[in-house]
């Protein structure tokens, strides 16, 4: 390939395939910008290409590396597996008529692996917001259309700036995958659930529940190669058949908003996120298990999403509660009944109860007094959705 040749057809827009005559390729996925002369100029003329009419693909270890995939994080990780084709995905969901006008928020307690599986899973680019300036951050996302961004290190802080810094944030990357048609695939990673209910509506949340197992990470780290060339080879399959599974996109949302229509439509837009991932699960194994034959069976991820999305929609109807009533007092109560907070009359000499918090009252003027880091705190608490609220 040199300066000289001219593209006959930009197959996928800003994804890195490209037709060169009646060659299809594929530029690697380390170049920044898909603009040809931008490419060549930033690799001194040496571009690595994959010829998707001739490729051929060695899928001996395959099955090995997708049943880890799946093992890493049960109930987790196959559909962030699933989440990450969406860098390439996107564009052709869009040609179907059903944008992904969202961002994925994979969400847990500190220290049990949520980088690290969508690191090594995931082959995102990686920015942590700390540090950066929300406009310059945003306008450098911007720039990775075709890839998949992860926005890390979104943790409760001691400064209120830094909490409202990282709101300001995830609100305008919200509603700037909304509104921008290029936007790349951006996952975010986060210790807490945080947002009013218009800008959590427009997330997937998962839930880590569990620490993942890092010795099967282990291994994951150890053959990105063959990960990569898994990817590959899909997305080979993708630019191959995109009419095709533009039409296949079509049919089967179509079908699934026609199953929720009859069951009472859905009270948050996670629903319909939900069907995305698996559909993107079934073209994964149409298009990639099926074609190179592997020995597997398709996901039925549908329980599990399900899981996920019943956490959600509780956590909304807090949200959305919230937001209505204008008040505390209903959440409060709600995290007496729970046993969060407890009401004690002289805390003088009171020990809280471990992850509890706890009120001091005035009995003589029969009101409450909440403690401003226990409220937060207990708020937090009540807010954080799992299994056993």
């Amino acid at each position: 390939v040199s300066k000289m040749d001219a593209v006959h057809e930009v197959l996928l827009d800003k994804t890195g395939w490209w037709e060169f005559g009646e060659q299809r390729v594929f530029f690697q996925k380390n170049m920044i910008t898909w603009n040809l002369k931008d490419v060549i100029r930033s690799t001194n003329g040496n571009i690595s290409m994959i010829d998707a009419n001739s490729f051929s693909y060695d899928m001996s270890q395959s099955k090995e590396m997708l049943m880890q995939i799946d093992a890493c994080a049960v109930g987790t990780s196959w559909f962030m597996y699933m989440i990450s084709y969406l860098d390439i995905l996107k564009y052709l969901f869009d040609k179907a008529g059903y944008p992904i006008a969202f961002v994925t928020n994979l969400y847990g307690e500190s220290g049990r692996g949520k980088t690290s599986l969508i690191k090594a899973i995931c082959n995102p680019i990686q920015f942590s917001f700390m540090g950066r300036r929300c406009d310059n951050l945003l306008q450098r996302v911007k720039t990775y259309c075709g890839h998949t961004v992860l926005i890390d290190d979104f943790h409760p802080t001691k400064s209120q700036a830094d909490n409202e810094k990282q709101y300001r944030i995830k609100d305008t990357l919200v509603r700037m995958i909304e509104e921008v048609v290029t936007s790349p695939n951006v996952i975010i990673s986060s210790e807490y659930l945080e947002g009013s209910f218009s800008l959590q509506d427009r997330e997937l949340q998962i839930f880590l529940e569990r620490e993942i197992d890092f010795s099967i990470l282990g291994q994951l780290e150890n053959q990105k190669d063959v990960l990569e060339d898994i990817r590959t080879a899909f997305y080979v399959q993708i630019v191959t058949h995109a009419d095709e599974i533009v039409c296949f996109i079509k049919n089967y949302c179509s079908e699934a908003d026609r199953k929720r229509n009859i069951n009472g439509g859905a009270k948050t837009r996670s629903s319909r996120y939900v069907d995305y991932v698996d559909c993107v699960n079934r073209i994964f194994f149409k298009y990639f298990i099926s074609v190179y034959k592997i020995d597997m069976s398709l996901h039925n991820i549908q329980e599990e999403l399900q899981v996920h999305l019943k956490l959600q929609e509780t956590h909304m109807d807090i949200i959305r509660s919230i937001e209505q009533r204008g008040t505390y007092l209903f959440a409060v109560k709600g995290m007496i009944d729970a046993g969060i907070l407890e009401i004690i009359t002289d805390y003088s000499e009171y020990i809280p109860k471990m992850n509890n918090c706890y009120l001091k009252t005035k009995q003589e003027m029969v009101m409450i007094t909440i403690l401003p880091k226990a409220l937060r705190y207990g708020m937090e608490l009540y807010l954080r959705v799992n299994k056993e609220k």
